[in-house]
């Protein structure tokens, strides 16, 4: 299939940890953005209609849609993922690009001790394929320094790259759901350790009981 034109954007995210570590609800550590935007920081929605930020599960509005620029999203958490970027082109007709992007909360290597005030930022050139534009849209193309013209360049279907999306994709959420489980058993376990800890306190305070019974008949003997 032949792509003659790919707009290139960049994406990236930022995040800086929060003083203390844990001030936000849930016990999150860091607060973070994540976006798109021009690689000079220039406007690009004469190319984007919008573009939908997929995230964890977890959080509980995990799709964005975002209108207008800036395009990006940001929330407080304490790990890192990895977030699909579906950009919708102005061209409607053309289906929706996903990109994909890890959010790195913490500096590489890993400090020790990290600083409130540090921003890691992950940033990363995105050359996005665009097949079939309409004759609008090629004009729209041809007239920024953004587009990088290939015609003579053959690329192959887009098809195996979404299904290693797909793979990804599955393969985090069994990778999850491992992580549940476990998290599952955990409180399990510890539910079982309070509960046979409580036994034992019955178990010591009924041993304890003939001994202060016995104390109490003694004093009684000698009040009398």
């Amino acid at each position: 299939m032949q792509t003659p034109y790919t707009l290139t954007i960049v994406r990236g995210s930022e995040a800086t940890r929060l003083p203390g570590g844990k001030k936000a609800p849930g016990e999150h550590t860091h607060s973070w953005k994540t976006y798109i935007r021009g690689p000079a920081h220039e406007d690009i929605t004469r190319f984007i209609y919008k573009v939908v930020f997929h995230l964890h599960d977890s959080f509980s509005d995990p799709i964005r849609e975002v209108l207008e620029p800036p395009y990006e999203t940001s929330a407080t958490g304490w790990g890192e993922f990895t977030i699909k970027m579906s950009i919708y082109l102005q061209d409607q007709s053309h289906p929706p690009i996903d990109v994909l992007h890890n959010l790195m909360l913490f500096p590489r290597p890993v400090e020790e001790s990290p600083s409130t005030q540090k921003v890691v930022t992950s940033e990363f050139y995105e050359d996005l394929p665009i097949y079939t534009p309409s004759q609008q849209f090629i004009n729209v193309l041809t007239n920024s320094k953004q587009t990088i013209l290939r015609p003579d360049i053959q690329m192959n279907d887009p098809r195996p790259l979404q299904d290693e999306m797909e793979k990804y994709a599955l393969a985090e959420s069994e990778i999850n759901l491992k992580i549940s489980d476990l998290v599952s058993s955990y409180k399990t376990t510890m539910q079982n350790i309070a509960v046979i800890l409580e036994e034992i306190a019955e178990l010591e305070q009924e041993e304890d009981r003939p001994f202060e019974n016995a104390r109490q008949r003694k004093l009684l003997r000698n009040k009398t």
